[in-house]
């Protein structure tokens, strides 16, 4: 899926939200990608790996990369 190609460290991008409250509970996410990572047709994708907080007994694990952007 990557190419070779040059990452900026600096690249990345961040969030501070909550989930929608469904069945009386929400989660707070803080999340931080990972730096650009070049794929083909000078795309890029950034790679997600963080737990949202503990509500209602349970929390969520989200990873993988995300959708592919123009630009590298």
């Amino acid at each position: 899926m990557y190419v070779h190609g040059k990452s900026d460290p600096a690249h990345n991008h961040g969030s501070v939200t909550h989930t929608s409250c469904d069945h009386g509970h929400s989660h707070q996410c803080l999340d931080v990608s990972g730096p650009s990572l070049p794929i083909s047709n000078n795309f890029h994708v950034h790679d997600w790996d963080f737990y949202t907080s503990v509500d209602d007994g349970h929390r969520h694990h989200i990873s993988g990369p995300d959708m592919p952007a123009p630009g590298v």
